[in-house]
């Protein structure tokens, strides 16, 4: 028998345990959502909350409101209020707001400040993706995150000022927007995602901050129309010249445009992964000596690029590095036959590309 209640016992002491892991001390709420996982919206514009959870438990994904989502600097009482409508979510921390999708807002240009006296610090995955009918969106300071896909595919999207508290622009931010016509990524931004503006065809200017320390591939492939590339003072990252943007430690170039003119002063070796991916507008490229790799797709789908010149340091050609170059004509080579029959190729390295002539400094070598 006493075995029996020292069982009990034990059994009793272990459930309340388990009780009090569950809880937190002066209770605590999480989102209510309905049966696909999406918040429930009160009729004040509130996501709804039920007793007894965390708030925001399990991922990271859209509520990106974490203690590293703090910005105490912030001053929310000069933040204007976010238009009425838009579906929100308590973050976390309770300290700000994550914008999860357009909700019942019905106007074209949409500001994003703060909400119930806190501010707005992220921007969820696909809050505003392939919603053609916004014009114009007003981004204030406290916003620390724009979230993967946020405005992809915005194709109306004019204008945005991405405001000096932006830490990170995620994968593919601003895919698609075809109306945006210069971007400045400010002194705070640490990471620019893949293909965050990939496909701005209107896109002319861009100007990248002190902060920037990581670039993903084919942030600005597709940009059809950027003419001009610049990179703050101060940014130990990357340095801007000739209308592309270097990693100074790797020597790679890692952003080109139309008008790029590669650095002939020993400061790029390789030109990067995707680096002139489907810039249209160039119709030629000097590739100088010191150069020394060119990396897969770094030309990939510029149609209209007529003359290439590559030096005979060059020693390896990555793939598809002149696929679909289909105006392709001429491959000025400043070595001999020999050598440049010596450069690593990648597979389909010229797939698809013009019926060019490599010109050697011994003679020509049809392609």
């Amino acid at each position: 028998m006493k075995r029996i209640l020292a069982c009990l016992l034990i059994a009793v002491m272990l459930v309340s345990v388990l009780a009090s892991c569950g809880s937190k001390e002066g209770g605590s709420t999480t989102v209510a959502t309905d049966a696909n996982g999406n918040p429930i919206v009160g009729p004040d514009r509130d996501v709804l909350e039920v007793e007894g959870q965390e708030s925001g438990s399990g991922s990271g994904g859209n509520n990106g409101g974490n203690s590293n989502n703090k910005n105490p600097n912030v001053n929310v009482e000069a933040l204007p209020e976010s238009s009425g409508g838009l579906r929100l979510e308590l973050n976390y921390d309770k300290a700000g707001y994550t914008v999860l999708g357009i909700g019942d807002y019905p106007g074209a240009d949409v500001v994003i400040g703060k909400y119930n006296g806190l501010p707005v610090t992220a921007i969820g995955d696909k809050a505003f993706a392939d919603n053609a009918g916004i014009k114009s969106v007003t981004l204030s300071e406290g916003l620390i995150r724009i979230g993967e896909q946020a405005f992809g595919n915005c194709t109306g999207l004019t204008e945005i000022t991405i405001p000096e508290s932006v830490v990170t622009i995620g994968v593919s931010a601003f895919c698609g927007c075809a109306g945006i016509k210069s971007i400045v990524i400010p002194n705070n931004v640490t990471d620019v995602g893949a293909y965050a503006f990939d496909s701005c065809t209107g896109l002319t200017g861009v100007t990248l901050g002190s902060s920037v320390s990581n670039i993903g591939v084919g942030a600005f492939g597709n940009c059809v129309s950027l003419a001009e590339i610049k990179v703050a003072e101060g940014n130990t990252t990357y340095r801007g010249s000739g209308n592309c943007i270097v990693d100074i430690a790797e020597k790679t170039l890692v952003v080109g445009c139309k008008t790029t003119v590669i650095p002939a002063d020993g400061s790029v070796e390789i030109i990067g992964e995707s680096a002139f991916s489907k810039c249209t507008g160039l119709a030629e490229i000097v590739i100088p000596d010191g150069v020394l790799e060119i990396k897969n797709n770094a030309f990939y789908g510029c149609d209209a690029l007529k003359t290439v010149t590559i030096s005979k340091q060059v020693t390896g050609i990555g793939e598809y590095v002149f696929f679909e170059c289909k105006s392709l004509a001429t491959v000025n080579y400043n070595g001999n036959k020999v050598l440049w029959q010596e450069i690593s190729k990648g597979y389909n390295w010229d797939l698809f590309a013009g019926n060019y002539v490599v010109k050697c400094a011994d003679g020509p070598i049809e392609g």
